[in-house]
């Protein structure tokens, strides 16, 4: 495989070979337009200055970077990522640790690789989301250390989303509701995916009427209007059924703003008619009217055991539980009730 020179660089770039120098590794007086386009080109093009091994090998950076991958306008909306990343900030800041945050495009550029690591600002990663394989080679090449949230990886931390969600299927079975609806998300992502084993063990255990799985819905969630939006044509198909399920457990605060929209539009009420479980952040379950029972991430906890680790592996220290599991919490709230269709 051809490795990459300076010289390419330059030459792609239309500058001399020290401004390319001096933008990969953060000297010199250059235009922060400069620097950014150079630095893009050289992701671009695959390039990984050896300064980077240089530095953790010599100076064993101390600094810790977050990777999102999402785009940055959806992470405030996320009650994921965005109380993961307060969280790591708090932290952090507690610590005296300096930080550096990167978000990167799962569908953009998939050779994409943080600024803060080839350019060797960082000693550890904590990754949330879907790990491009360009990433996860890079790290694995290196052995850079990294703690993943919630997706495959040798050292991660996880929700325990299945226990989340057969708990709450028996929260709801307790309060006489057997013809229980599943909306959840894309299987391909680990959090999903352990959703839907939760909910499938509940329906054997229970056990729970799921009209031979046809209230179980996986949806593509392509972007929060359409995923919205198919919620309400999903629930509207629900809610017309001979057999209308008593209680819908939505893995996704977006399937509950569509559920809701959908079963008070069609003159019904919460949770007289229908109890509501989502999946989600506090903040977002309290926003909503009315106020969702809800099954939430201990977010603090799994960035506390991700540092933790992560702080361990830059150390050179044995790790004992390479995979952590954290409880989530059903927190009661307006949005369940005793189940009154016998």
């Amino acid at each position: 495989m051809y490795k990459v020179k300076l010289k390419d660089i330059a030459e792609r770039s239309g500058v001399g070979i020290a401004t390319v120098s001096a933008a990969l590794n953060g000297t010199g007086r250059i235009s922060d337009d400069v620097r950014k386009k150079i630095s893009d080109i050289a992701q671009d093009m695959n390039y990984y200055p050896n300064v980077a091994a240089k530095l953790l090998k010599a100076k064993h950076p101390s600094d810790i970077g977050m990777v999102i991958c999402e785009l940055p306008n959806l992470v405030p909306g996320s009650g994921l990522f965005h109380g993961l990343l307060i969280n790591f900030i708090q932290d952090c800041d507690k610590e005296n640790i300096k930080t550096h945050i990167e978000f990167m495009d799962p569908h953009g550029n998939l050779n994409q690789i943080p600024y803060f690591l080839y350019g060797g600002f960082a000693g550890g990663l904590i990754h949330a989301g879907v790990i491009l394989n360009s990433l996860r080679e890079w790290v694995e090449i290196r052995k850079f250390p990294m703690v993943a949230i919630d997706e495959p990886y040798t050292y991660s931390v996880w929700s325990k989303t299945g226990d989340g969600v057969f708990n709450a299927a028996q929260y709801l079975a307790a309060r006489g509701h057997r013809r229980i609806a599943y909306l959840g998300g894309p299987q391909k992502f680990g959090f999903h995916k352990l959703a839907f084993e939760g909910f499938e063990r509940a329906v054997q255990e229970l056990p729970l009427d799921t009209d031979g799985g046809s209230l179980i819905h996986e949806f593509v969630q392509t972007g929060d209007c359409d995923t919205t939006h198919d919620g309400v044509e999903y629930t509207r198909q629900l809610i017309r059924r001979e057999k209308c399920p008593t209680a819908l457990i939505c893995n996704d605060m977006r399937l509950v703003y569509a559920a809701i929209h959908a079963i008070t539009e069609a003159g019904l009420r919460i949770p007289e008619d229908i109890s509501i479980i989502g999946g989600g952040a506090g903040w977002e379950a309290e926003r909503i009217y009315p106020a969702v029972t809800c099954i939430e991430r201990d977010l603090e906890t799994m960035i506390s055991c991700s540092l933790n680790i992560l702080r361990r592996l830059m150390d050179g220290k044995k790790i004992y539980e390479p995979q952590i599991w954290v409880e989530p919490k059903l927190v009661q709230r307006s949005t369940c009730g005793v189940c009154r269709i016998k």
